[in-house]
């Protein structure tokens, strides 16, 4: 049995929370790009959009068929349409994932013991889960795993903020813009 309190946790620690922080800005970019999209096509006074998309419980799968809804709705670009079942399809997956990581059981700190040998393990949780067969347990990431869930996080903010800029450009592309305050 090795006690592990001489350990330097704090990479799991910011990876953890390196992820989650990444995680919620998809979220944030869905519901303010919505609420830009709702102030360009219709509603004149910004907090309408604000108050229904600041619900908290509205879950970040839920922001994304919203704003890809919107999207589909404004444009029939092949390329948006695209980009927005993307965003839907990584977003209902990664959501998934977050919850895990959020509501797992993380065996890391110096209070752990690990039994059996004095080599760390790759992975320090895990995650279980009621079903109608019995608990399901599922393996929390490694720090590499979590390490490429930052950057699907990332990805998946940028590819929000692609189709945000793709439909403003079909609404109001430059040229007719610059001619209508030429006259």
């Amino acid at each position: 049995m090795a006690e592990f309190r001489d350990v330097d946790w704090s990479e799991h620690y910011r990876f953890v929370g390196t992820f989650v922080v990444e995680f919620e800005k998809i979220p944030t970019k869905l519901r303010y790009f919505y609420s830009c999209i709702l102030q360009l096509q219709g509603l004149k006074v910004w907090e309408l959009g604000a108050n229904v998309l600041s619900i908290v419980t509205i879950s970040p799968e839920s922001l994304a068929i919203a704003y890809g809804s919107a999207l589909k709705l404004l444009t029939d670009d092949k390329n948006v349409k695209g980009l927005v079942d993307d965003i839907c399809k990584r977003t209902k997956t990664l959501a998934e994932r977050r919850n895990e990581i959020v509501h797992g059981e993380w065996r890391i700190g110096p209070e752990m013991v690990i039994v059996g040998t004095d080599k760390l393990p790759d992975r320090f949780g895990i995650k279980r889960k009621p079903t109608k067969d019995g608990q399901r347990v599922t393996d929390l990431p490694t720090i590499n795993e979590l390490s490429g869930l930052v950057d699907e996080a990332r990805a998946i903010a940028q590819m929000i903020e692609r189709a945000f800029i793709a439909l403003v450009m079909i609404l109001e592309p430059p040229d007719a813009a610059s001619s209508q305050a030429e006259s």
